[in-house]
């Protein structure tokens, strides 16, 4: 706080509380203090992190995810009276209506109308798709902040002001998963996201000025199930020019080497030959289909040159923007382990070549 002596809000976190009443002193708690519930022994413990904070800075508006708060009834909520004390933010990541919907049920919505002055909400503009996953996949966030515009629209509780949006951006699961999407890979998906959330939707004409914006020579795929570059193996030279774009057309050149053609051949169909033409028992008894191994084996040398290319530009990139155990972890999650693959592909279909 002293670090920010202009701070007009500060977001205290409570969300996910997964391991609550587990300690014996909890336990006793819920039973003599609480009537046995788990709710009332979180919302007391929010309550009192809430009334110090007000106490030293009572000009701070504090603001707390809600999702602990779904499933508390309405009248034990009331009994904390929280609605005098913070602002909830509301998260919901998710791209498809149905779990949308599922996610903050329109009986959430009419409760926390009942409990709170102020509401935000919280969408995903880059993360939240996978735990491993290293692009952006721009056509979900759109369409997860595309849901987020009809939900104030149609759902926010009257009487109740919208404070605004918070647009998240993950980069781990949690403290242990490895690095998700970096920021340099999101950022044409914020543009977009924000964009949608400014025009109360998307269109073709913010998709082609975005991405000019952006320097993007034509307008960018927003999809991996429609990126050309995928389809046709081509050169990328549609990278953007924006801080961190150098990075953006590294891992754009990662993901177009991973689902091309030649990739899904070796792992795919030519996984299959390999199972069935490079046995030990092949290999011993030298019984080696020569125009299989082959084409696995110049397949493999052909990706791993394009592979040691995209190595050496991540690289150069990389620190520009990250300290050294970003880069490593980086560069021991995603190149280092398909080098491997590869390199082993490789070195195992020439032994076999030996033996013809």
């Amino acid at each position: 706080m002293e670090a920010h002596p202009d701070l007009n809000f500060l977001h205290i976190g409570g969300d996910e509380v997964q391991h609550l009443g587990y300690c014996e002193a909890c336990q006793r708690r819920i039973i003599t203090e609480f009537s046995g519930s788990k709710d009332r022994l979180f919302l007391s413990h929010i309550v009192s992190v809430l009334t110090y904070i007000r106490q030293k800075y009572p000009h701070v508006q504090l603001i707390m995810w809600e999702d602990m708060l779904r499933h508390i009834s309405l009248d034990v909520l009331q009994e904390f009276h929280l609605g005098e004390l913070v602002e909830p933010m509301v998260w919901n990541y998710y791209w498809n209506t149905h779990l949308f919907h599922k996610n903050v049920s329109p009986d959430v919505w009419s409760k926390y109308g009942s409990v709170f002055h102020n509401i935000w909400a919280a969408t995903a503009f880059k993360g939240a798709t996978g735990v491993a996953q290293y692009y952006t996949d721009i056509t979900m966030h759109i369409g997860n902040h595309h849901l987020w515009v009809d939900e104030i629209n149609q759902q926010f509780p009257p009487g109740v002001k919208f404070r605004g949006y918070a647009l998240t951006g993950w980069q781990r699961y949690n403290h242990f998963s490895v690095l998700c999407e970096l920021l340099p890979s999101g950022l044409p998906s914020l543009a977009f996201c924000l964009q949608t959330l400014i025009h109360g939707g998307f269109n073709e004409q913010i998709h082609s000025d975005i991405s000019k914006a952006l320097g993007f020579i034509t307008p960018i795929e927003l999809s991996i199930e429609n990126n050309d570059h995928l389809k046709t193996n081509k050169a990328l030279d549609n990278t953007g020019n924006f801080p961190g774009s150098a990075i953006y057309a590294g891992i754009e050149a990662l993901m177009n080497l991973e689902y091309s053609k030649d990739m899904q051949k070796l792992q795919g169909t030519h996984k299959s030959r390999m199972e069935g033409w490079m046995t030990d028992y092949q290999l011993q008894y030298s019984k080696i289909d020569q125009q299989t191994i082959d084409t696995i084996n110049a397949m493999s040398i052909k990706l791993l040159a394009k592979l040691e290319i995209i190595k050496e530009r991540m690289e150069i990139a990389l620190p520009e923007v990250y300290g050294e155990r970003t880069v490593q972890e980086w560069m021991m999650t995603r190149i280092y382990p398909m080098m491997k693959t590869l390199g082993e592909i490789r070195d195992k279909s020439q032994i076999y070549m030996t033996k013809t």
